[in-house]
């Protein structure tokens, strides 16, 4: 049974509001923030209940925070995701599930639901979110706005809930590449880069999306980019990534949330009860080999990217779901293709940019970019470009 659909994607409650600190490169720009970042004397649920209750107000704010707030920003509110940001889905059966406008009827994706819904419906010009496996990347695509996860330890993560540690970036998504870049610059400290000049077709990415999805993502890439060179990005089946991603993730989600679940015993949704128990069962050896994988596949990959190209990936493997999806075999099957997909930039430490151009039945589908270490800018500065702003669909 699906989980109650949420028109208005921010938390319960009293809407949590600040106004900007003085004017700045982002005057007149409204911005939401996932309930995962702190607000100076406020509470923050980081999408359970039993989160809010058992944790005290935040004695500052989050940096990300105050650096919009001095560079012009008004923060509109907080928004819903998935429990403590472990999943991919976008339902939450606690809160209530952030509407898909573009897919009434479909998952908004997760973690960073609300922040992705809250955007796709105008309610805000920007929202912060946060990405440790795919959660600003897989909502954009879903929902069809922008996004983008920057290069691992860019952007301060203090006073933001962790997950995986080694994993967890701050994203941000925005309905137009011109205000997604304008927050770049705020965020990063730096003005635009030069835009990528050479793109590479990740082969076996696609193969994981399918035929629809690589046919409509390769037509609209040779229409912004012209020839591209295919390559493999992968340096060993798709699905080792998806196991070291799937045991790091767990081994440190349990480190961070295991002694306050112990403690507290919160409720949880079945599935996310299910992937804690599933993760406090991850060996220190387990983990010690998936470490030892990641970075051997980090160099690889980056080994793949020089300066001033980008590699072509999809997104997400294909639309939204239906809200309410049941198989769990099914469900299973989708988590694997998403974890899988996005552990290319995840396990890498890489930037990568979400851009909605595609369709497919009308869905929306993002193209996704992924950039050398350090590259953000510069993908930045395509996402802002006026081919880019013609082609979004």
């Amino acid at each position: 049974m699906a989980e109650p659909l949420r028109t208005d994607p921010f938390v319960p409650g009293p809407r949590l509001r600040r106004d900007p600190v003085r004017t700045g490169p982002l005057d007149g720009l409204s911005f939401a923030a996932k309930d995962t970042f702190d607000v100076a004397g406020e509470r923050k649920s980081s999408g359970n209940p039993d989160w809010r209750r058992t944790h005290p107000p935040a004695a500052r704010s989050s940096p990300v925070i105050e650096q919009l707030l001095a560079a012009g920003a008004r923060l509109a509110g907080k928004t819903v995701l998935d429990e403590l940001a472990f999943s991919v889905q976008g339902e939450n059966e606690l809160y209530g599930s952030p509407l898909n406008p573009r897919a009434p009827d479909r998952t908004s994706g997760g973690s960073s639901s609300g922040s992705a819904s809250v955007v796709a419906q105008g309610w805000v010009d920007f929202a912060l979110g946060t990405d440790t496996g795919g959660s600003v990347r897989v909502p954009s695509s879903y929902c069809g706005i922008f996004g983008i996860r920057p290069t691992l330890g860019r952007i301060s993560l203090a006073g933001v809930t962790p997950l995986a540690p080694s994993f967890d970036t701050v994203g941000w998504l925005a309905r137009d590449g011109t205000t997604l870049a304008r927050v770049g610059s705020v965020l990063l400290g730096e003005g635009a880069g030069l835009a990528p000049q050479r793109f590479l077709w990740a082969t076996d990415a696609f193969e994981l999306a399918g035929s629809a999805v690589t046919k409509e993502l390769r037509s609209r890439a040779i229409e912004l980019f012209g020839s591209f060179e295919e390559i493999r990005i992968y340096p060993d089946p798709p699905t080792a990534a998806f196991r070291t991603y799937r045991t790091i993730s767990a081994f440190e989600a349990w480190r961070v949330h295991g002694p306050w679940i112990s403690e507290t015993h919160p409720h949880f949704a079945a599935s996310i009860a299910a992937r804690f128990r599933d993760a406090s069962t991850v060996t220190p050896k387990a983990a010690e080999e998936a470490y030892e994988y990641r970075e051997g596949f980090r160099s690889s990959v980056r080994a793949r990217l020089s300066s001033g190209a980008a590699v072509l990936v999809p997104a997400a493997p294909g639309p939204a779901p239906l809200l309410g999806a049941s198989d769990p075999t099914e469900q299973a099957a989708s988590r694997e293709r998403i974890i899988s997909l996005e552990a290319i930039a995840t396990l890498g430490g890489l930037p990568e940019l979400a851009i909605p151009v595609g369709l497919v039945d009308g869905l929306p589908l993002g193209l996704g970019l992924l950039g050398a270490e350090g590259a953000d800018s510069s993908l930045l500065a395509l996402a802002g470009s006026p081919a880019v702003a013609r082609a979004v669909r």
